[in-house]
């Protein structure tokens, strides 16, 4: 049965629907199988603008899930020269969710065999034990790696069909990552699933054990065994049978239906195949190691695989190679872009650093301005407090001398009345002084003579010239005061008069 045509098959690709569209950082060239838009073609490119060729795998809603799957994709994407297909993570769309890996240029153990079914002739060994032996390696770095899962359980791959090998343009080959393909926890023979791939199946898948890297190392040794005898290992018409002759286990060795195989052979293969997973290789490098001894001197050359893919898709090599051209175009136009957008970004940058700085400077003259407008106004206020407060001592002052002249006014008439009196003072004489009468002179009384003037009627004789005397003597001195009153005025007394009362 011949494989389907891919979109590189064809010389002149019928355009596809998708192509042109982007689901996430991806550009759409296409399905890589006209009319199954599960495998997409397309470019992928990266933060600095370099593009590459990827597969865009349409998950299922049972398959994996996004941890898990960017978890392996971290683990892979520094594999550069691997064996293993590389994986870049999950892009999403209203489509679903794609798990993007590399494009590997080239074609399945399985497109190979048809071809040279069609071309007449079988598929040599030694090109496929070559293939076998690079997916072995690839396989050894799955198992290789720490299971997140259960760290003392390597990872496995779970099934290993022709369809999973990939044998390159330049004669290398890889072994497609398992993390996108539908194998099931739980196999059923009576599954659709177990139709094409029970021939491959360790006994524990079919038997529903767990499995791990030794299942891995069983499906290696079937696909090994068939390309030594050019025959189906565990044959039967349906997928049941073919389950069943699985369980029963190999029974013929290799060399047996091959007679230029050396017995070593069959000591690595008919282990590998051993029905109690403990008697297996543990893991995919020991059987690698194992296997590459006795059958190393009739591997093919890298040189030799790549002539014979060239030859048997030449369709496809071109078109590769078309394609390569157009990533690289679209590749230059990305980096072109990025550059643009990276000038405007710069440019944006600085306009925006211009905006902020012209911003920050209209800020500092507006501040500035407001802070001048500030003390302006601060100035005003304390120039008008100033005058308010000069107003307010000026009212002040005012209203303390309304009392003094009030008092000044209602002196004036008293003023005006003693300046009269004091002129009617001037004008009339002065006061006499009162008479002071002298002090009494003492009399001297002369003793009674023997006479009869002791007589009451002498006395009073007496008594009256003394009278008649001191009459005098005050008549005398009165007659003298007024003589020397005429002669000095006697100074008023009193407050001085003031100027416009004085004469």
């Amino acid at each position: 049965m011949s494989s389907p045509l891919t979109l590189l098959d064809e010389e002149s690709p019928t355009p596809d629907p998708l192509a042109g569209t982007t689901i996430g950082s991806c550009g759409i060239v296409g399905a890589l199988v006209p009319g199954k838009p599960s495998a997409l073609l397309a470019f992928k490119l990266d933060l600095g603008g370099a593009s590459e060729v990827v597969l865009l795998h349409k998950l299922d809603d049972a398959g994996p899930g996004p941890a898990s799957i960017l978890a392996d994709a971290e683990a892979a994407a520094g594999l550069r020269e691997s064996h293993l297909e590389r994986v870049f993570g999950v892009e999403t769309s209203e489509q679903g969710n794609y798990w993007v890996t590399e494009y590997v240029p080239g074609a399945t153990l399985d497109e190979i065999r048809a071809a040279c079914k069609q071309s007449g002739t079988s598929l040599p060994m030694g090109f496929g034990l070559a293939a076998v032996a690079d997916a072995a390696l690839g396989l050894h770095e799955l198992h290789s790696r720490q299971n997140p899962r259960d760290a003392l359980t390597p990872r496995a791959h779970g099934l290993i069909r022709p369809q999973h090998i990939v044998v390159t343009f330049g004669g290398s080959a890889k072994l497609l990552n398992p993390r996108y393909l539908k194998i099931p926890s739980k196999v059923s023979a009576d599954d659709e699933w177990f139709t094409g791939n029970a021939g491959y199946l360790a006994p524990e898948v079919i038997n529903g054990s767990p499995v791990d890297a030794r299942a891995d190392v069983f499906s290696l040794a079937v696909l090994v065994y068939e390309l030594m005898t050019n025959k189906v290992l565990f044959a039967g018409r349906t997928p049941r049978e073919r389950a069943e002759a699985t369980l029963r286990g190999a029974q013929v060795p290799p060399s047996k239906l091959n007679l230029s195989l050396s017995p070593h052979v069959d000591d690595a293969v008919m282990r590998a195949l051993s029905l109690d997973p403990g008697q297996r290789y543990a893991n995919a490098g020991d059987f690698h190691r194992a296997l590459k001894q006795p059958v190393g001197q009739y591997m093919w050359k890298e040189a030799q695989r790549a002539e014979l893919m060239t030859r048997l898709f030449s369709t496809r090599a071109r078109q590769t190679q078309a394609l390569a051209g157009r990533m690289k175009e679209h590749e230059a136009a990305a980096i072109t872009r990025a550059a643009d957008e990276k000038r405007a970004a710069e440019n944006a940058r600085i306009a925006a650093a211009e905006a902020q700085a012209t911003a920050e400077a209209a800020a500092r003259l507006a501040q500035q301005q407001a802070q001048q407008a500030a003390q302006l106004a601060a100035q005003q206020a304390a120039t008008a407090a100033k005058a308010r407060a000069e107003a307010s001592a000026a009212a002040a002052k005012a209203a303390a001398r309304k009392p003094l002249l009030r008092i000044a006014i209602g002196a004036v008439p008293a003023v005006l009345l003693l300046g009269v009196i004091g002129w009617f003072a001037l004008k009339s004489p002065p006061p006499q002084p009162p008479v002071v009468a002298p002090p009494p002179v003492p009399v001297v009384v002369a003793p009674p003579l023997a006479t009869d003037s002791g007589s009451p009627e002498a006395d009073a004789g007496s008594s009256e010239d003394a009278g008649v005397a001191e009459a005098s003597d005050g008549g005398a001195d009165a007659s003298l005061d007024g003589g020397a009153a005429k002669k000095k005025k006697k100074k008023p007394s009193g407050p001085p008069l003031p100027p416009w009362l004085r004469r």
